[in-house]
């Protein structure tokens, strides 16, 4: 069976918005009572990462991935720092027997 669907006529990667984003908060209340308020912030005023913390961060080694090379070497580069900084940061990386991994 063929579909009649063209990878032409499939969805865009991305879209352009349809008008100018402005961040707002957001609050979500939970049934037991705890509430989350996300609030954005601009870049200059962001918290410093508290020291003394711990990271695992989980790395995806598929092929899919490969695109994103930079950013996860960038993204790996703060984590270095972080963690001179008197954090544990452990680097997980993913196993596939398609990889020859065990």
């Amino acid at each position: 069976m063929k579909l009649g669907c063209q990878l032409e006529t499939w969805l865009p990667v991305t879209l352009d918005a349809a008008q100018p984003i402005r961040p707002i908060t957001h609050r979500f209340d939970f049934a037991n009572g705890q509430t989350v308020i996300a609030q954005p912030l601009k870049a200059n005023a962001l918290p410093a990462l508290p020291n003394r913390q711990r990271y695992a961060i989980v790395l995806d080694r598929s092929r899919s991935m490969q695109p994103h090379a930079k950013a996860v070497n960038d993204a790996l580069a703060q984590f270095k720092t972080i963690a001179q900084q008197g954090n544990a940061v452990d680097v997980y990386l993913t196993a596939s027997p398609y990889h020859g991994d065990k």
